[in-house]
Formats: C-alpha cells, structure tokens, sequence
C-alpha cells in the first residue's frame, strides 16, 4: 500500500520547507511548490490527490487555482482540498470559499502541525494515523502528558473529532466544560441509539436520550419530594402535560423540588451515554442561551467519580495508560483548585493512603507494580485524577534505547509463527497483562509503542514502526477473533450442575432463584461463570453485591456487628448511578447497614426501596424483622418459595 501523496502550494518558502519536512516524517510523499503553474504540472504528472494550498498567492489566488483545477479530469478525483489563510479568516469567507472549491478543510495560519495530520488521509508508516478512532483517542489524550490545557487547541481538537470509544466520554464533557465553549455535541452509538448534549458557557444545559425510563418519578420519591400513591394518581390524570409541571400545578411539589429531580435526572443521561462501544460524535459551536436546570464543571466532577468507578473496566484502562507506564506522575501548579471536595467522593475517602502515593512522583509502573493487588482501583484513581487535570505525565524517567530494543526483541521472537494464538500471548507476555479481548489489547499494544518517537535512535524506531505495521496487518486478519475466544470461553454446563437454570433467556434468572433459597455459594459460582462470558448484563452489579453480602451474613449468624470487607466496598462502588435509582440497591444499603450494626440507618433504606417498590418482599421482610414485629415476618423457606420468586420476577409498576 502506497502513502498518500501531498501536493504543497505556498509562496511562504519557510512554512514550504518545515511543512514538508513534518510530513515527510509522518510517512507521506511530498511535492513542494511555490507557483500555480508547477503545482498544475505535479498534480497531472503525479496524479496527486491531495493538496495543501494557502488562499493569497502573488499571481493567483488560491481560490481560484482550485476552482480551475476542478474543470480537469484530474481536478475532479481530487481526495482532500485543504485551503490555509493567515488573512482570510472571517467566517463568511471561509464559508464561501468551501462553496466555490469544494475543498473538505480549512486551516487559520498559525496552525498545529496536528490538525494538518488529521485532516489528511492516514499514511501507512504513521502509527498516529491507523484509524480514526485511534487517532482521535491519541490527540484527545495529549491532554495527559501536558501540564497546560490551552482552550484554543482544546476546543480545536473538539471540532476534528469523529470518533472515540463510549468510555472517552467523561474526559469529552469534562474538556468541554473546562473551555467555556458553548455549542452542540451530538452522538450516535453503535447500537443505532442516538443522543446530544447542549453546553453554554462552562455548563450542561440540556441532554437529549430517548429513552422511556425518564427516573424523574423515582428521584422524586427518593428525595422524599412526594409518595409512590401521589405520583400514581397524578400519573393517571396529568393528560398531556409533562409530569414535573402536573406535580406543581396540583401542589405536590415545589418548582425548587423538580429543579433538583432535573438535574439528577439530566446526570444519569449522561451516564446512560456512556457505553462500552465505539461512538461517532460531532460538536458544532453555537451561540446557545443560558437556561435551566445546568450541571456546572463541580458537579460534573461528582458525575465523573462515579462514571470512573463504576463504568470503566481494568482491561480499557490498562490500554489507555500503556504509553506512560514508564513516566512520572507530576502534580499541576492548580492541583488543589482542580481537586475541590475531593476528600468527600468514596474512592478517595475509601483509598486516601493510595492517593498520597500518587502525589510523591513516582513513575506509572513503579506504583503499578506496587499496588498490582489493587491495580484496578489504582488506575481508577489515575485516570479520574488526569481527567480533572490535577495530574499529568512527565517525559522524565523515560525508557533508554537498550530498554526499548529489549522489548522489541520479546515482541519480535514470535514474529513467524502463524498462529494467532501465538502472537496474542507473545504480545500480553510483553506487555505484561492478561486480556479480555483482541481489540483491546490491539490498543494496549499500540500505545506502548509511543515512548519510541521520542527516542533518537533510528534504528530503534524503525523497527517499531516495521513491527507496529506487521502486527496491524495481524489483528486485520484475524478481526473474528474475539468472537472466536468468546465462544471457546463459554462455560458449558454439565447436567448435573446445580448452579444452572435450563432454558433461561436472562442469565440473572438462575441468581436469583438461588438468593431466593438463600443459597449464595451457588449464585457467587454462576455470576463468576456469568462475567467470564464479558457482555455486561443490566443489574449484574446489584446481584453481585446482594450475594456478597449473604455469604458474608451467613458465615457470621450470630454477630451483631461483622466488619464491611473490601470486595464488598469495591462492589459497591461499581454499582453505576442508573442502579442507585433501583429499589434493590437501596435494599442492599440496608443490608450493609444492618451488618455493621447501624440499625437506624438500616431501617431508613429499607422504607425507601419499598417507597420505590411497594411490593419487594425481601425489604418489608428485613424492615419488620428490625421493628421486632416478626410474627408478620414471611417465610423464606420452601413454602413461600413459589410467593417470592414470583416477586422476583415480576415486572415494576
């Protein structure tokens, strides 16, 4: 596959010279020129279909050179048209000059180097440029390794990108806020969902997700704004009008009570948009009134807390941070403004010694290694850490050419084997991770390549750069590879497995039949048996929590107070914000409650998941067993089987 060939029309012979230069480095076939009538000789001879061009020329304007060019056959094949102006910049005129050229790009004379690449087609040698996503990733993730967050570039680098993984998310909205920008961010998931956020001046305005749980309904209720009884009256007789405006004309609630249920409201949108898929987006910049309710940049930093801690898996954060493992974490010079009411968010008050840790600049992988027991809430930390710009990575520490040249060699050992199998082991052996999936560790491995281009040895980065295209061409071929190993991984069943229900369609329904026997040792087997097979399952996590907390109850029956372990503070923690708004999370708040002894609290958790639920047995079991009035206590033996699974399973109001 031959590179893309770059044509560049300019009369500034220094920006002529540097910009070739550059180019020529990333991998592309460069003309440089400085007359109208040379250029129309390369691009005919060359057939070159990309070309570079600045709009003020001594003899003819660029403009009008493109314009003509578009007359000839070969002017009509042209890939990508970029004007440049120092000048011409007013927005009409650019505007305009799309129109007469048909040119795919414009760039305003000081430019980044970076936003010329990226308009571009990818060149073959240029690691930044194997897909779109992955190059969009890469320059979104420069904000990383610089101790300034300049608005200009940041709101630049917004405008070019079209693609991320729904994990980027949080970072995108985060960068948005901290700019100040206003405009319109639209989104379309792989699944066909589509979903736009609106931004004014530094706040989130408006979130659009169609989706038919609103949760207005049971944040009311939470917040103990109204009872399940008043909101299904007025459900029933509130027409055409929305919810939160018949709420307040019939004096349920107040107009501050449904500003704080809309604001929770738009955040677990957002959080709804967050998904473990690749996402195509587009922010436009618009002039957009100040409306409200708003989500400020503060309250956005509780929202990203919760997002990192529950949405964002080991194996995604593994991949992202691969090319730093070997730089010093640094502090910003804003670090203590960036991170108000940090100590108050669970992850920090949970791992305070941890977070010290971070602030000694020490490098990534030393403290990788250090906390490999924990590696998941660690680099959890990190990344929320670098999101909000408290912390960035350092060059210092870097690895020597001898360190890079050894790890090609343990990647390069296993080069001529044919066997997929083979190379993925190679691979996750050097990298020094086990993995989940093909694509990720395809990430993984790319971003470990980047410490080479900042080494000066050629050699070095030669053969990174043969071995970055001989493993792309790999995973290319073997792209049915994750749907391969998922099947080989699936457990099968025996008959006589008692941890398997015949004939489910959802995975949980087994669970839940064996936490209604109180039988958790079977349902901690099947969720484990379940997580191998890697797709997330809605309420996974709830479950999970709910039969942690019955082993840990049953081992100790006669304990009054049993201390909260660790595995169940981090299954907590993974309970995403969508889930806190279902009424068996409340219920597991008051089982953890009751555990530790907090009996009050216990009590006041297992009221609100039947306000949420009038009907969940097991909170009204645990509620009158903690009033004392047990003789009204329903069985959870096998009589009452049939009456609990059947709560189980039934659908909510």
């Amino acid at each position: 596959m031959e590179n893309p060939k770059v044509l560049i029309l300019d009369d500034d012979i220094t920006f002529l010279t540097a910009t070739k230069e550059y180019l020529v480095k990333k991998g592309y076939d460069v003309v440089a020129v400085n007359s109208a009538q040379d250029a129309k000789g390369f691009i005919e001879a060359e057939n070159i279909q990309n070309i570079l061009i600045d709009c003020l020329l001594p003899a003819e304007s660029g403009i009008d050179f493109v314009k003509s060019l578009r007359q000839t056959p070969v002017g009509k094949q042209l890939n990508k048209v970029i004007l440049t102006s120092a000048y011409f910049t007013d927005p009409s005129f650019i505007k305009e000059a799309f129109s007469e050229t048909g040119a795919t790009d414009f760039l305003v004379k000081p430019f980044e180097m970076e936003e010329l690449i990226a308009a571009l087609p990818p060149a073959v040698g240029n690691i930044d440029k194997v897909d779109g996503i992955r190059l969009s990733r890469r320059r979104l993730y420069e904000v990383f390794s610089s101790e300034k967050r300049d608005p200009r570039w940041l709101t630049k680098l917004l405008e070019k990108i079209e693609s991320l993984h729904g994990f980027d998310l949080p970072l995108i909205y985060n960068l948005i806020l901290e700019t100040q920008v206003s405009g319109f961010l639209n989104l379309s998931s792989e699944d066909g969902r589509i979903f736009g956020v609106t931004f004014c001046n530094g706040k989130i305005v408006g979130v659009d997700f169609d989706d038919k749980e609103t949760f207005l309904g049971k944040i009311l209720i939470e917040h103990g704004f109204i009872s399940p009884g008043d909101l299904e009256s007025v459900l029933m007789r509130k027409g055409t009008r929305k919810l939160g405006e018949a709420l307040i004309n019939e004096y349920y609630i107040s107009p501050h009570a449904l500003q704080i249920a809309m604001i929770e409201q738009m955040g677990l949108r957002l959080s709804r948009t967050i998904v473990d898929q690749e996402v195509k987006l587009n922010f436009v910049r618009s002039q957009i009134e100040e409306q409200s309710p708003y989500i400020t940049v503060d309250q956005v930093g509780v929202y990203l807390h919760d997002w990192v801690i529950s949405k964002l898996n080991l194996y995604w954060l593994r991949a992202q941070l691969a090319e730093w493992k070997y730089s010093k974490i640094k502090k910003h010079t804003n670090f203590s403004e960036r991170l108000k009411n940090i100590k108050e968010l669970v992850l920090f008050k949970t791992y305070s010694v941890m977070f010290q840790e971070i602030m000694s600049e020490k490098s990534l992988g030393q403290l990788i290694e250090k906390y490999a027991n924990e590696e998941e809430v660690f680099l959890k930390i990190i990344y929320f850490l670098l999101m909000k710009g408290a912390i960035y990575f350092s060059d210092e520490g870097g690895l020597g050419s001898q360190d890079l040249a050894t790890y090609l060699d343990k990647i390069e050992s296993g080069i001529n084997s044919n066997s997929e199998d083979k190379w993925l082991e190679i691979i996750s052996q050097a990298l020094g991770v086990s993995f989940q999936s093909k694509s990720l560790l395809h990430d993984h491995f790319l971003n470990s390549l980047r410490p080479f281009e900042k080494n000066k040895d050629t050699q070095i980065k030669e053969r990174a750069n043969k071995l970055m295209l001989k493993t792309e061409a790999f995973f290319n071929a073997n792209s049915n590879y994750d749907a391969k190993r998922q099947n080989e991984s699936t457990p099968k069943a025996g008959p006589q497995s008692k941890a398997s229900l015949p004939g489910e369609v959802n995975p949980l329904d087994a669970v839940k039949i064996h936490i209604s026997k109180n039988e958790f040792d079977m349902a901690y087997k099947l969720l484990n048996a379940i997580s191998q097979k890697g797709a997330p399952i809605a309420k996974y996590n709830l479950y999970y929590t709910w039969v942690l907390l019955g082993i840990q109850m049953k081992k100790n029956p006669n304990q009054k107070v049993i201390t909260e372990s660790n595995e169940i503070k981090n299954s907590f923690m993974k309970i995403t914000p969508e889930e806190k708004y279902d009424p068996i999370y409340h219920f597991l708040l008051g089982l953890n409650y009751k555990m530790k002894g907090q009996l009050e609290m216990a009590l006041r958790s297992f009221e609100k998941a039947l306000a949420l639920d009038a009907q969940f047995i097991f909170a009204r079991r645990e509620m009158m067993l903690l009033r004392g009035d047990q003789n009204k206590v329903t069985p959870s033996g096998d009589k009452d089987l049939k009456s609990l699974v059947g709560n189980i399973f039934s659908k909510k109001r």
